[in-house]
């Protein structure tokens, strides 16, 4: 019996403990956490007048310590019992036969480590007396660990709990270290067997104003198992954070205080937060520690061409890595985004924000959108064009990022938004730990290192890759490693042997499949150039890459030569060829007659690649990238207020 300031009910918990009975030896220890109230006389005097000579262990703690230092004398004493059950101060049970009808189940359930039976809720102030409703609709006898938590922990408390005492030996006590509230525990036992229900209503849960929990209001409760389950999470290794941010997702896109729910930024991404789309992961990641009322609903709809990964594990792995905001990352669906009451949506790519239109439409959100060259974005495609009116013809339509110059041009030209509407940030967001890091080249060609290396990285989108060279990247291996013996050659990506034949080069060529860019920094340490053919129409009329590719800019910043095609010219006024960057033809015979050069004057490789890396600090800092965005952000925020659901 657990008891804090339960003077005025703990009379009917201690009678209803005692009148139990049956086939077994009853041991009752009960516990005060110093009480300022008559609770301690009122057990006394009880137990002064019981008659039978009961086994009782009554502990009168010298100061309030907490429920957690309560448990862990509890736990010490129920390790000589074969099971152990509790009662709070403030509840009582129903049947004077509540443990031996658990007694007799446990016995015929061996496999289950705690089991629980319905309940009544008592409203102390309207004296009415109901059963608790997800006991009722509770359709199995039966549960995992992964089930507990997934719905939104159905047991209640722990007043309804009985416990096979076997597993005490075992317990972790660490978790002392933890807020040891009922949800965290009997998850935690929940662990060592299956979770039984005994469907009887054998006790009462007093809800009343002095109550810890229920005394408190929903948002005030809600906000609170945020972040308890971040730390109930991170302390099982995340081994069940799908159910755990299921849970949370109810919690914080349903929370009903008005406050609670009201988002500054809403992202909604169909790739996020798959680590093969770099640029995505570090943006909207800089917008969820910004924003302290920001969300991102995540699908993995566009995410088939970057891994086998599915969003569960993509999710799991992201919370593991961002504790601090976990709990605002989770996946999409239509009925949780139409709930949420937010100030602005943002969404990356046209295919993104067109896919989503009809919700934009309808929700009336204010929005702005990256328009990312790829992703559904092409030149002159009069397709691409309306789709795009669509969407800036919407009243919420507020700004578009562009981040090529003569992307703006175009939108321009077409008039399908005003000039104001526009907000040009070259280049694209990188890892600001990243590039803030000194990043140290073990070795340049020609500097300590004899043999050549050459990389090809990007995304395979077509049959051979065309959209991106790769058949002028293996033609440019062919005719060089018929003439250098001292160059190799490597490729990242979904590319393999089969896709163009490597026959005549299979020694000199090595492939690498996709590469989590964790570990880039030790693929590039003797790597000495990167060619990236792009090539622009491939994939449909007007498709084109930004300038450079991401993958480019990845190698760059680790010292490694750029050299790229710009059929737009779109490294005017950001690279200057020959000096930080390559500028190549989309011929393979052009692309020989560069590296060459290079491979003829080995100290250009390393000048012209640490100029990269200093260009590339400057382009890609977080005052250059992200400090921009979240200034346009906040100002439309700011500007705007909010959108009445």
């Amino acid at each position: 019996i657990i008891t804090y300031n339960h003077g005025k009910y703990v009379l009917d918990c201690l009678q209803s403990v005692f009148r139990q009975y049956g086939d077994f030896q009853l041991k009752i220890l009960i516990v005060d956490d110093f009480s300022n109230d008559n609770t301690v006389e009122i057990i006394n005097d009880y137990l002064n007048e019981v008659s039978v000579d009961y086994n009782v262990k009554f502990i009168k703690k010298d100061s309030n310590k907490g429920v957690i230092d309560t448990l862990r004398i509890m736990f010490n004493e129920f390790k000589k019992t074969d099971y152990f059950t509790f009662c709070e101060g403030d509840d009582y049970w129903n049947s004077s036969q509540r443990i031996q009808r658990f007694v007799d189940y446990m016995v015929q359930n061996k496999s289950v480590s705690v089991a629980f039976n319905s309940f009544y809720i008592l409203n102390d102030d309207t004296k009415q007396l109901k059963a608790n409703s997800e006991h009722i609709e509770l359709e199995k006898s039966f549960f995992l660990t992964s089930e507990l938590i997934e719905n939104r922990y159905f047991i209640g408390n722990l007043g309804c709990c009985f416990y096979d005492s076997f597993f005490l030996n075992y317990i972790d006590q660490k978790i002392f270290d933890l807020p040891l509230y009922d949800f965290f525990f009997n998850t935690y036992y929940s662990t060592f067997g299956l979770i039984g229900h005994l469907d009887e209503f054998l006790s009462t849960y007093r809800r009343h104003g002095n109550s810890f929990w229920s005394s408190q209001k929903e948002w005030e409760r809600n906000n609170r198992l945020l972040g308890l389950i971040d730390q109930y999470n991170q302390y099982f290794n995340y081994i069940y954070d799908y159910e755990y941010r299921a849970y949370q997702n109810e919690i914080y896109l349903y929370e009903k205080h008005k406050d609670a729910n009201l988002l500054d930024l809403m992202v909604i991404d169909n790739v996020f937060p798959n680590e093969f789309s770099p640029f995505s992961y570090e943006e909207i990641s800089s917008y969820l520690y910004h924003f302290e009322k920001g969300c991102a609903l995540c699908t993995y709809l566009s995410s088939g061409s970057l891994g086998k990964e599915t969003l569960r594990e993509g999710l799991q792995k992201y919370r593991q890595k961002h504790l601090t905001i976990a709990s605002k990352v989770t996946d999409f669906t239509y009925e949780k985004a139409i709930k949420k009451n937010t100030k602005l949506v943002y969404l990356i790519f046209k295919s993104t924000a067109l896919f989503y239109y009809d919700l934009l439409k309808r929700k009336k959100w204010d929005f702005v959108f990256e328009l990312y060259p790829g992703g559904g974005f092409f030149f002159d495609s009069p397709i691409c064009d309306e789709g795009l009116k669509k969407l800036m013809k919407l009243k919420g339509f507020q700004k578009v990022i562009v981040t090529q110059e003569p992307v703006k041009q175009y939108l321009i030209k077409k008039k399908l938004c005003r000039e104001d509407q526009i907000e040009l940030i070259f280049g694209v967001v990188m890892n600001n730990t990243e590039i803030d890091k000194g990043y140290k080249k073990q070795a340049f060609y020609g500097k300590g290192k004899k043999h050549c290396d050459i990389v090809f990285m990007a995304h395979k989108y077509s049959e051979i890759g065309r959209d991106k060279g790769y058949d002028l990247f293996i033609e440019t291996a062919k005719k060089l490693c018929k003439k250098y013996d001292n160059i190799y050659f490597h490729v990242i990506g979904n590319f393999n042997e089969s896709v163009i034949d490597v026959t005549g080069i299979q020694d000199k060529i090595k492939f690498y499949g996709t590469v989590e860019k964790s570990k880039f920094d030790q693929f590039f340490q003797d790597k000495d150039m990167i060619i990236s053919p792009n090539r622009s129409g491939v994939l449909a009329k007007g498709a084109f890459d930004g300038f450079p590719t991401a993958s480019c800019t990845e190698a760059g910043i680790r010292e490694t030569v750029m050299l790229c095609s710009d059929v737009f010219n779109m490294h005017e006024n950001y690279y200057i060829d020959n000096e930080n960057i390559i500028i190549i033809k989309n011929n393979s015979d052009d692309i020989v007659k560069k590296v060459e050069y290079l491979y003829n004057n080995p100290e250009k490789i390393k000048e012209i690649a640490q100029n990269a890396r200093q260009k590339i600090l400057e382009l890609y800092s977080y005052d250059a990238q992200i400090k921009p965005r979240i200034e346009l952000l906040e100002n439309i925020i700011n500007k705007k207020g909010v959108k009445k659901l």
